[in-house]
């Protein structure tokens, strides 16, 4: 348990400063075409980092890496952003790799512990 309440902690103080950040001038506002940072959630293996590049406007490839409370996660794939220039816009994803952990806790059953790996389809919103 202070393993994951750490990693979440280590995650908010790196993203909510840069959610703080003001925009000023057109070349900053101006999407950059690679992602980096840390995050929860499949595309990002769990609880870990997470590279996009977007090789246009609409489409970004990733790949992400974390840790998904029983061993490492990882995945890649593509997603498609509807509105790239709105501040919130709707994005669609499709990916292979983690999508399911099961871990049981009990004395002696660790042989029913299992990440699951498959195409994923999935969508969110972009803010």
């Amino acid at each position: 348990m202070k393993k994951i309440l750490f990693m979440v902690a280590l995650v908010a103080a790196v993203t909510f400063p840069a959610l703080a950040q003001e925009e000023g001038d057109d070349q900053v506002v101006s999407r950059a075409n690679k992602y980096l940072g840390l995050g929860l959630g499949f595309d990002y293996g769990g609880i870990g980092g997470k590279l996009e590049i977007m090789p246009t406007r609409h489409l970004g490839l990733f790949a992400g890496v974390g840790y998904n409370l029983l061993s490492v996660g990882w995945n890649a794939g593509a997603s498609f952003n509807f509105s790239p220039k709105a501040r919130v816009a709707p994005v669609a994803r499709v990916f292979y790799g983690y999508n399911a952990t099961l871990k049981v806790i009990d004395a002696g059953t660790d042989k029913y512990n299992k990440t699951s790996y498959g195409v994923t389809f999935g969508g969110g919103i972009n803010i």
